[in-house]
């Protein structure tokens, strides 16, 4: 089956119009028919290798939501015209103690939709159905595409360092990973401020669910009140000035991935019992679970819907910081 796609072939370049082949399904795969991509910050690396580990031609989109039109005969679950979902992660061993113990996102034999393989930025994708997931009615599929990498990267950590009621949360950044944590954090009865350098987000701030809006990484009035800093941003920051934002005991939780170092000073860490943490995707179950808490409780990505053709303006809208917050590419237009 010829699938069409759109590819970078070179690090940095424009995507152009591509096409390969794809064989017979594997006894657990499907074959999805593409419908909505989003547009993550993560393409953008892999579009321009700063990890190292892209292979060209590349096809980008990792938040792949469509219709399935084949499955593998071991598939389970899952029939023709079923509405599901792809992340970031497309496989594991299933096997190893991180497998079993529901963070396959930490498995060394970890699959990545775009990494050695072909992504959503095509009108299908052949992939592992135990790492495909059912879309909820509640959720459009325009708008729940970025719930399964930005969703998932910021409810993981919020969930697993313990976000609830009373639990103080400050965002850092509100693009399009941190207008979502907003979002979760607030459902999960934190209260939560948000920081970021545009001014002009404020309002946004208050509208995804934050009590606090703040310009000034400095502002006496956070120090020490926060039990959870979740980083959400691209960038390498003055990583001192945010542990000193910590409450005893708390958290920065670094869910963007910024390229480069971070470094921070020990003193606060070791006088305030503070930590620096990761945050890596989820789990299978995680991912389940994210989608079921985001419609009950109508957690919604604010995006700009484009068609597929358009993708090269979105991929410069994304680099130049004009993404209001998730651009969606759709191949249905």
């Amino acid at each position: 089956m010829k699938v069409s796609a759109f590819a970078v072939y070179r690090e940095r370049e424009v995507l152009k119009d591509y096409s390969f082949e794809i064989g017979a399904l594997g006894s657990h795969e499907v074959l999805v028919k593409v419908t909505h991509c989003g547009l993550c910050h993560s393409d953008l690396h892999m579009i321009d290798d700063d990890w190292g580990v892209s292979e060209y031609p590349l096809v980008p989109g990792h938040e792949i939501v469509g219709f399935v039109e084949k499955v593998g005969k071991e598939v389970n679950g899952f029939k023709v015209g079923d509405r599901v979902g792809v992340g970031w992660q497309c496989g594991s061993c299933l096997k190893c103690k991180e497998c079993l113990s529901g963070f396959e996102q930490l498995c060394t034999q970890m699959v990545e939709t775009i990494v050695g393989r072909h992504g959503g930025f095509a009108d299908h994708i052949v992939v592992d159905s135990r790492f495909v997931y059912k879309i909820p009615d509640e959720i459009d599929s325009a708008w729940g595409a970025p719930l399964l990498c930005a969703g998932l990267t910021v409810y993981q950590p919020l969930f697993f360092y313990g976000a609830g009621k009373g639990v103080r949360v400050a965002v850092v950044g509100l693009g399009g990973l941190g207008h979502l944590a907003v979002q979760f954090a607030k459902a999960l009865g934190c209260e939560v401020a948000v920081i970021s350098t545009s001014l002009d987000k404020g309002r946004d701030a208050i509208k995804f669910g934050a009590s606090k809006f703040s310009t000034n990484v400095s502002d006496k009035k956070l120090l020490r009140k926060f039990d959870i800093v979740l980083d959400t941003t691209q960038v390498n920051l003055d990583w001192g000035l945010y542990i000193e934002l910590l409450a005893p005991l708390g958290r920065l939780v670094i869910a963007g991935i910024p390229v480069g170092e971070v470094a921070v000073p020990i003193g606060p860490l070791v006088n305030g019992q503070k930590s620096v943490c990761g945050a890596s995707l989820g789990g299978r179950t995680t991912m389940k679970e994210m989608l079921v808490f985001a419609a009950k409780n109508n957690i919604k990505p604010q995006v700009e819907l484009m068609p597929i053709d358009k993708i090269n303006e979105a991929v410069r809208k994304l680099r130049e910081g004009r993404a209001r917050y998730r651009i969606v590419l759709d191949l249905q237009a």
